[in-house]
């Protein structure tokens, strides 16, 4: 199966946007990684952005909406790739292309590989990353196929920053199997120790993960097989929490990857549901 390239829109410097009925609305920034820099579910921002990462002119990675994580993510120190050195790769600091749907309900980012990326990760393929509305729910769908002629590693992942005032961190509430590790472990996470659970998907097929956040309410997560960790962080004193499914846990590129065959498509989904 192979995935046709469409005729693209030109790269420009303002968000793009997408919007459904119920003042569902999301932006996203081909030119900064592919960010989603914004949903609203509702009328109601789920993501924080820091402006100034936002507008930094050296390009550095945008901390804020959902950066996007691939091939790997977390950090990596292999042999098997003395160039890559970048902690969660190189998608989020390239620049994407992308196609919006006529109805402006969804859209679909692409990267195909290049020179430069081929210098560091020897491999041709096609990484997409879509985002669509469905009612009240946003998924957003990460993709890659390996156009090359051997297996092709990937442990790819997102990085969603979710906006909570800093006083009220505390109260967040994770509802869920693997939730009271996360409350055990709350002074490591709200300080900038990452906590890595299993997602509930590996036990349970149906598993969603509800979580209170005040200032916004319940949020179900849904986070498909193919991500087999959850990592929870944040940074002290920041209006943020990080809930960011990854598929394995940090160095996984080259301890436990997932191999893509020649000319197939490895596909992963992450729900975002605002449920009150």
């Amino acid at each position: 199966m192979s995935i046709e390239r469409p005729s693209f829109e030109s790269l420009t410097l303002k968000p793009q946007k997408i919007e459904a009925p119920g003042a569902n609305k999301a932006e996203f920034l081909p030119q900064r990684g592919g960010n989603i820099a914004s949903i609203k579910i509702r009328g109601k921002e789920l993501l924080y952005m820091n402006q100034v990462s936002l507008m930094d002119p050296s390009g550095k990675p945008v901390r804020g909406g959902v950066p996007n994580l691939f091939p790997y993510a977390g950090e990596l120190d292999s042999p098997l790739y003395p160039n890559l050195k970048k902690r969660h790769g190189f998608g989020r600091d390239e620049k994407w292309d992308y196609s919006i749907a006529p109805d402006k309900k969804s859209f679909t980012e692409f990267l195909p590989s290049n020179f430069e990326t081929k210098e560091n990760f020897p491999y041709n393929f096609l990484a997409e990353l879509g985002g669509q509305f469905n009612g009240d729910k946003f998924t957003i769908t990460q993709s890659v196929q390996n156009q090359d002629k051997r297996p092709m590693p990937i442990a790819f992942g997102l990085h969603p920053y979710f906006k909570v005032n800093n006083a009220d961190k505390r109260k967040i509430g994770f509802n869920f199997a693997g939730g009271e590790e996360l409350e055990k472990r709350k002074e490591e996470w709200m300080n900038g120790s990452a906590v890595i659970i299993d997602n509930p998907k590996k036990h349970a097929l149906n598993a969603e993960m509800p979580i209170t956040i005040p200032g916004i309410g319940t949020l179900v997560l849904e986070a498909s097989r193919e991500y087999q960790q959850i990592v929870v962080w944040s940074d002290k004193d920041q209006g943020f929490v990080c809930i960011e499914p990854w598929m394995r846990k940090p160095g996984g590129l080259a301890d436990d990857p997932e191999f893509v065959d020649p000319n197939e498509i490895y596909t992963a989904s992450f729900s975002i549901k605002l449920e009150s």
